[in-house]
């Protein structure tokens, strides 16, 4: 499998050619059901009424969010785009899958065309998306890569404490620390849990006052930020900015950085959820390639990344802006996070959208996951019917 590359096919096909925890960060933005059927102009798409029942939609939910969590790192994210009624169902199927949730963002979009009609509806009127925001596996990222390797600092501790006859509150005292009570801070040099590194000065007090603990505390110390450095190196990345919180506002795309693509997400949102959820040359899936908004982000943001893609419009479409430069702007906005600007003569709307020069790999078979993502596999490739993207 080649990186930085469209796959033209369904992405279950995609899925099944990825080996093993590979995937530092999947972002999907599948199909609703039957909410894009037909859009204001009165265009019809097909690809969001495939599925003969909602049960059948969970059901193929499911099986590609089942996949998604055989590939991801276990430091890994995964963004996925829903509306507000059927998030709580995809929401119930990833954590029955064992994922952790750790944010239901509600994306706000002031310039949604709802807000126009809002007095014909008898409801308020639906200007938001949701965002679900999960982990792979946040226990193997606390207690793996953080607790696990502390294990032979607190196992000394504990091992010259015991002969030197001291309880956890003994030592507290010894330190001239007011902090009885369940072990106070020696508990957390000592215990299983929620480690803390002894500060030099405290070591000293107990060498000096028991004869014990004579290993030098410059080797703990190295120890100790091996531990540290492996520590950061393998959480899961979440760098956000200033603003913190789960309501994001941003508006649904401008004309001038609009494509053919009915349900495009906006290149400033997609590129937050990039930087904060990933590193340069990490890798990012999209299964639901749509329009290429994910795929020239990771360009502009330095990661690698590899997609899925079922329709040749949104190819055509995906192979133009990949191929066009300089096609963003971008300034920090008061929020600490960028405001799009989009150069003028940038509006993919009003152009034709022909194949480009970028290869586009169909499927023809699903070879063995018995090879690395830098060694593509022999196969010839055609199109897979079902699952179209957004």
């Amino acid at each position: 499998m080649e990186i930085d590359k469209i796959y033209q096919g369904d992405c279950m096909d995609l899925l099944k050619v990825i080996p093993d925890s590979q995937v530092d960060l999947v972002i999907a933005d599948p199909p609703y059901f039957q909410v894009m059927v037909t859009d204001h102009l009165g265009n019809k798409y097909e690809w969001d009424k495939q599925w003969d029942s909602f049960e059948d939609y969970l059901k193929w939910c499911k099986l590609w969010l089942t996949e998604v969590k055989r590939i991801l790192k276990p430091n890994g994210s995964i963004y996925i785009f829903q509306d507000d009624k059927n998030c709580a169902y995809v929401q119930i199927i990833m954590d029955k899958l064992g994922l952790n949730l750790e944010n239901n963002i509600t994306w706000v979009k002031p310039n949604n065309m709802t807000i126009k009609g809002w007095d014909k509806f008898r409801c308020y009127a639906p200007i938001t998306e949701r965002i679900l925001f999960y982990s792979k596996e946040r226990g193997y990222i606390e207690n793996q890569m953080k607790i696990k390797p502390m294990k032979k600092i607190r196992d000394y501790l504990n091992k010259e404490r015991k002969k030197a006859k001291l309880s956890l509150d003994k030592m507290c005292l010894l330190c001239g620390l007011n902090d009885e009570g369940h072990g106070g801070i020696a508990y957390h040099w000592c215990s299983s849990k929620n480690p803390v590194m002894i500060t030099r000065e405290h070591y000293k007090t107990l060498k000096q006052k028991t004869g014990f603990f004579r290993i030098p505390y410059d080797k703990l110390l190295k120890e100790y930020k091996l531990v540290q450095e492996g520590y950061i190196k393998n959480r899961r990345t979440f760098n956000p900015k200033r603003n913190y919180t789960d309501v994001w506002t941003y508006n649904i795309t401008s004309s001038q950085e609009n494509t053919v693509h009915p349900t495009q997400k906006p290149i400033v949102l997609i590129r937050r959820i990039i930087d904060t959820s990933s590193k340069e040359n990490d890798l990012v899936v999209d299964l639901f390639v749509g329009s290429g908004t994910v795929p020239l982000a990771c360009q502009q943001l330095k990661r690698r990344w590899v997609g899925s893609e079922k329709e040749s419009e949104y190819i055509s479409l995906i192979n133009k802006r990949l191929k066009q430069k300089n096609i963003h702007h971008f300034e920090k906005d008061v929020g600490g996070y960028e405001k799009n600007i989009v150069s003028k003569n940038n509006n993919f709307a009003s152009q034709p959208f022909a194949e480009g020069d970028i290869i586009i790999a169909k499927f023809n078979k699903i070879p063995k996951r018995n090879f690395t993502l830098d060694e593509p596999p022999s196969v010839s490739l055609r199109a897979f019917p079902d699952g179209k993207g957004t």
